[in-house]
């Protein structure tokens, strides 16, 4: 009987020892990444909201802005999300006024009920905190409330005089835009983990803008902001 106990025991700790030898140490979880970078392409819907009497808004045009984002978490479940992105908007503006536009570096004026589309491109940096959820299966779920900051580069456009005048087409408009912009930046979106560092990112946004784009006629100065509806697409890494 002793022997049995022996021979049992020895066998018990032989295959307690083979079996923590062959059993794979448990892997840990990587640590939350403090920063996280990547690129994104926006598709946009873009319109002018007319503040005044002197300007009406004339329906939505499309717009797209493309560029680098980077996400610094702060905690697991919060993020700090910028970016530096090239956006390219489309805007029509009816002014209700005789008005002086001040293309291509010249005075010129324009009866009543000129049509303007603008196409603008701007430089920006958006400025957003994101709430993040725990991720569920591969999805993980987030809120984002900001700022964007522009500085316009670039605007041409097509005057289009009712009489047909003086009506021009592809003219460098920069002189009648504001060189700033800044926008309330609010949304909701989703990241889908495609591996441990690499995630595809899809997020809907409403951008609402602070400041009047326009800078000029002078003679009674209108009042125009430019809002969006932007669908990003993009993968962080």
């Amino acid at each position: 009987m002793r022997k049995k106990i022996i021979t049992i025991a020895l066998i018990i700790f032989i295959s307690v020892n083979a079996f923590a030898q062959t059993e794979p140490v448990p892997k840990t979880e990587p640590e939350s990444k403090g920063f996280r970078f990547g690129l994104q392409f926006s598709p946009q819907l873009c319109w002018v909201k007319a503040q005044d009497k002197h300007t009406t808004s004339s329906g939505v045009k499309f717009g797209f802005n493309y560029g680098l984002m980077a996400d610094f978490s702060l905690a697991s479940n919060y993020a700090i999300a910028t970016g530096l992105n090239i956006s390219q908007n489309s805007a029509d503006i009816l002014y209700n006024d005789t008005i002086n536009m001040f293309n291509s570096f010249k005075n010129d004026t324009f009866p009543q009920l000129t049509k303007t589309s603008y196409k603008l491109q701007y430089i920006e940096i958006p400025f957003v905190l994101k709430l993040k959820t725990n991720e569920i299966g591969y999805m993980t779920y987030f809120g984002q409330f900001g700022l964007n900051a522009g500085i316009n580069t670039k605007t041409r456009g097509t005057i289009d005089d009712p009489s047909d005048k003086n009506t021009q087409v592809n003219e460098n408009l920069g002189a009648d835009i504001s060189p700033f912009n800044l926008s309330l930046n609010i949304g909701a979106g989703i990241e889908y983990s495609l591996s441990k560092s690499t995630a595809f990112v899809s997020s809907l946004s409403f951008h609402n803008g602070f400041l009047d784009i326009s800078d000029s006629p002078k003679d009674f100065k209108p009042k125009s902001i430019l809002n969006q509806i932007e669908l990003r697409l993009g993968i962080l890494f």
